[in-house]
């Protein structure tokens, strides 16, 4: 139990920290730095913890790749979407700031980049929880806590309907992504995918309803 807690606190800090540090010092706006940011804790993170992503890597197909590729593909699609044939929804954003809202060139380009830094942390956290004996269920427990709180913390910039939405739709998430990683072959490109989905949908449907 002392060493899960341990696990859990040093990630919630090492994860806090680096989004305090992006917040305060770089912004959304500041693209090239972003890229860099997240690009280069990317490749830290994946060097730091090898050893786990070499296992996970191996059982990765030329099939999955393609699939990623596609995802890819149709979040640039919701991207010219959201751009060129729906309406912006300007008031909603003003008083609902995010980069799902936004649809910005964050969104294009850099949220990819953000997703994927945060799914290499998840994929760490989750491998090291399962190396600690923690079970499944116990993990999506752990993820849900984490998750939902953090971001019931968007009423602080969000209103409240928006923020809960999102919460609910994460706490779903925080139960497909242990899952996928631990339980599906080449899971974890499928926990990143759902996560890019979860984004592109949240942007169509803010833009559709809003």
């Amino acid at each position: 139990m002392l060493k899960t807690l341990k696990i859990l606190g040093l990630w919630l800090v090492i994860y806090g920290f680096i989004w305090v540090v992006y917040r305060t010092m770089i912004g959304y706006d500041h693209h090239l730095i972003s890229v860099i940011y997240f690009s280069l804790l990317s490749i830290l993170s994946l060097q730091a913890f090898r050893d786990i992503f070499k296992k996970l890597v191996k059982k990765t197909t030329k099939k999955n790749y393609l699939v990623l590729l596609l995802f890819l593909a149709l979040h640039f699609t919701t991207y010219w979407i959201c751009n060129n044939y729906l309406e912006k929804p300007v008031e909603f954003i003003k008083n609902n700031p995010a980069s799902f809202t936004l649809v910005d060139k964050y969104f294009l380009l850099i949220k990819p980049l953000d997703v994927l830094f945060q799914q290499i942390m998840i994929v760490i956290l989750v491998k090291k929880l399962q190396e600690n004996k923690i079970s499944l269920n116990k993990i999506i427990l752990i993820m849900m806590v984490v998750f939902g709180v953090a971001h019931l913390y968007s009423t602080t910039h969000m209103e409240l309907v928006p923020t809960l939405i999102m919460t609910f739709f994460t706490l779903i998430l925080s139960i497909v992504f242990p899952y996928f990683i631990l339980k599906v072959k080449s899971g974890y490109l499928y926990s990143f995918i759902s996560h890019l989905v979860f984004v592109d949908l949240a942007a169509l449907m803010f833009w559709l309803v809003f």
